[in-house]
Formats: C-alpha cells, sequence, structure tokens
C-alpha cells in the first residue's frame, strides 16, 4: 500500500514539475533595439532632437503592440549579445509639419516628406535581413490641404517595419 501511495505521489509530483517548466519554456518575442541616425543635413535642422523623438515613440508604440521590448540606442551604447532584431533608421531629409501647423498656416505650409532607409540586422549575428526604403511626399494634391502630417507618415512607416520584423 507504502509503494503505490508513493508511486502516485512521485508521479503527481513529476505531472507538476513539467506543467511548470512548461509554463516557464514558453517562447517570448524576441526584443527589438532602435537606432535612429540622420545624414548632416537631417541633424543640423532644429528641429532634429524633436524628430528624432517621434521616431522613438511611434517605433515603441508599434513594437510593445506586438508583446516586443524596445530598447532605444544611443551614441556607442553596446549591441546587446542576446537574440533580437536591431533597426537601423537612417533619415536623409526629412519636412516636419505637425498638426498644429498645417492647421494654423493650411495652404501655405509646404507638404511633410521623408526620405529614409532602414536597416534590420538579426542580433547576435550581424547579418542583415531585410532593408526599406521610403521618399514620401504628403502631396495636398491627394487630399486637400489637411493631408496628412508627419506624426502619421512615421507611424505608418514605423508599423511597416514592425510588420517586416513579424516575418523574420
Amino acid at each position: 500500500m507504502k509503494i503505490k501511495l508513493y508511486v502516485l505521489l512521485l508521479t503527481l509530483l513529476a505531472t507538476l514539475l513539467t506543467s511548470c517548466a512548461a509554463v516557464g519554456t514558453k517562447s517570448q518575442p524576441l526584443p527589438v533595439v532602435l537606432n535612429v541616425t540622420g545624414s548632416k543635413v537631417a541633424t543640423e535642422m532644429k528641429d532634429w532632437n524633436g524628430y528624432k523623438s517621434l521616431w522613438h515613440k511611434a517605433m515603441k508604440k508599434k513594437v510593445v503592440a506586438t508583446g516586443r521590448q524596445l530598447t532605444i540606442k544611443e551614441g556607442d551604447m553596446i549591441i546587446p549579445k542576446e537574440p533580437g532584431t536591431l533597426v537601423e533608421i537612417s533619415i536623409n531629409d526629412y519636412s516636419w509639419v505637425s498638426v498644429s501647423t498645417r492647421f494654423a498656416t493650411g495652404v501655405s505650409t509646404d507638404d511633410a516628406w521623408v526620405d529614409v532607409k532602414i536597416r534590420l540586422i538579426d542580433l547576435p549575428s550581424g547579418k542583415q535581413v531585410g532593408e526599406l526604403s521610403y521618399d514620401r511626399s504628403s502631396s495636398r494634391q491627394l487630399g486637400g490641404e489637411f493631408v496628412i502630417m508627419t506624426e502619421t507618415q512615421v507611424a505608418k512607416i514605423c508599423q511597416e517595419i514592425v510588420a517586416e520584423i513579424q516575418k523574420q
């Protein structure tokens, strides 16, 4: 009788340990590291820091929505050696048109546009796994004077970047 009780207890214990291990090993989405840089033309614009911050915020919103963690790479930060994806956003040039500017000045404001190249790099191998390029403008000819402003442009591009990461 005691042997059957021990066998039953061991079986129960083994079952519990196995199910706990299965919960603990559930794979988590791989993290994303973001590095936003710009050409000399872009980085010397008076609103560069705000524009760069706009990219950080938009990417964070889109990445976190997929259950992933986002780390912003600044300066000489060492790239993590853990698995994940490095997103290198290189902004060649841009024209930032905010919602308030568009509403305040209407048609006299230039179009919002961006010329940017994005590289997706596998971590830790360093192998490039994707590349995207955008040269987008929000032409008033296509949507009247209250067309897409910079915030919406950046959000749409970030959505496309995250969709590409999800394919990896």
